[in-house]
């Protein structure tokens, strides 16, 4: 059996009746006008006030309205709405708003009203902030989708015209700068051309010959000048489209600076500058065979003297082991490449001019001193026989193996020397 509700709950149950049979606005204005004419107020206060906190507030787009709904004062009560309202929820056109020309083509084409600047929603948005603290504020966005479609196709046309404007623009110039480039070209490398050959012609009258040989070591000395197998092969014809060997294209693929043209620094100064870059420079090569050899024995710039007359430095870069893809274990740990390869990679050695520079970097990927040692002492002999042996005395040798340690040749013949003839 269910106990009576006590005195004060009847009341709030009578109270919550009588307010769900007012609820509405229109019933409430109502009740509001009959009470104040039998001036019985307090009933409608508290009925007020659970209006507000009960009710969410659809207010749609209206927020020129806003101000006045949220201080209106119903009934003379003394209740401001904003000090009671816990609920509203706004509508925002989206096409009524100009955001920075982005919903400008989403406004419809038959409407008639003007855009408002962006900066207008947040005045009509300010209102709010007269709700007090922990109001819920639901704000709806609405954008008309089919307008949305057309405005994305009507940008993308827009995108495509200007493309199509512009390709046309530089269709036009293409066109005229084809017509006046040949000859503007032409124009400007003759003036280029008359004034590198008079200035090199005042350097090879004027300046003694180390003065010049300073300007040749700026120009045309490399410390490091890799010739690998690539070196000498062939261009591509770009008339014909095939590749073939051509000695002013591979000159200009390898060294495309205009002062390595005769046509700008006359055959004097031309002759110089080649013989200095072969002079002064540090040539390397790899273990690639017949490669050295070919380098030193071609006359690649046309002086009418071949290269190993002239080359004072060159390094060789040996590794003893080979990754060979023949198998797993000679790829993943490799395999003691032969002598006989090795030496290959050597031929043209004895082509150099005596007295030149000649380093041999070889590679053992040794594990220990000790083996280190011993592949830096068995090198000679794999590497050269005894008449070649003698013949190394001509040049300033020296082994780096593995980067480490450095073998010079003559200190170690003079030792092995004095170690036989006390």
């Amino acid at each position: 059996m269910t106990a009576p509700s006590r005195p004060e709950e009847q009341e709030k149950q009578l109270r919550d009746k009588c307010y769900n049979l007012l609820r509405t606005e229109a019933k409430l204005a109502q009740r509001l006008i009959e009470e104040d004419a039998r001036h019985e107020t307090h009933f409608s206060t508290e009925l007020l006030e659970k209006f507000y906190r009960t009710t969410t507030f659809d207010l749609r787009d209206h927020f020129a309205k806003l101000g006045a709904f949220r201080s209106l004062d119903r009934g003379n009560l003394g209740i401001i709405p904003a000090n009671y309202i816990l609920n509203v929820s706004l509508f925002i056109q989206c096409d009524k708003y100009d955001f920075d020309g982005i919903t400008a083509p989403l406004a419809s084409p038959n409407r008639r009203y003007r855009l408002k600047p962006h900066r207008a929603l947040l005045a009509d948005l300010e209102a709010l902030f007269g709700f007090k603290a922990g109001t819920k504020i639901d704000l709806h966005l609405l954008v008309n989708r089919d307008w949305l479609s057309n405005a994305a196709l009507s940008e993308e046309n827009i995108r495509k015209a200007r493309v199509a404007k512009l390709q046309e623009e530089l269709a036009s110039l293409e066109k005229d700068l084809a017509n006046t480039t040949p000859t503007t070209r032409d124009a400007v490398e003759q003036v280029a051309r008359t004034e590198c050959q008079q200035l090199t012609n005042n350097i090879m009258t004027k300046l003694p010959r180390e003065i010049r040989d300073m300007i040749y070591f700026h120009l045309s000395t490399r410390d490091r000048e890799l010739i690998e197998r690539e070196h000498f092969r062939t261009t591509l014809d770009p008339i014909t489209r095939l590749y073939s060997y051509d000695f002013n294209r591979w000159k200009a693929q390898h060294f495309p600076a205009h002062y390595w043209n005769t046509d700008y620094v006359g055959q004097p100064f031309y002759r110089e500058l080649v013989e200095n870059y072969y002079r002064t420079s540090t040539f390397l090569f790899g273990d690639d065979p017949g490669v050295m050899k070919r380098f030193l024995t071609t006359d690649e710039m046309k002086l009418g003297i071949p290269p190993k007359a002239l080359l004072s430095s060159v390094e060789i870069g040996l590794n003893a082991v080979s990754h060979d893809r023949g198998s797993f274990r000679a790829y993943m740990f490799g395999i003691p490449k032969s002598p006989e390869r090795m030496r290959e990679a050597l031929d043209g050695i004895f082509e150099l001019k005596p007295g030149a520079k000649i380093v041999i970097r070889f590679v053992t990927e040794a594990k220990t001193k000790e083996e280190r040692d011993e592949h830096c002492k068995g090198a000679m002999a794999m590497l050269f026989d005894d008449t070649q042996v003698e013949k190394m005395k001509m040049y300033k040798v020296k082994f780096v193996v593995d980067e480490g340690q450095v073998w010079d040749l003559a200190e170690a013949m003079r030792e092995e020397w004095m170690g036989i003839h006390g």
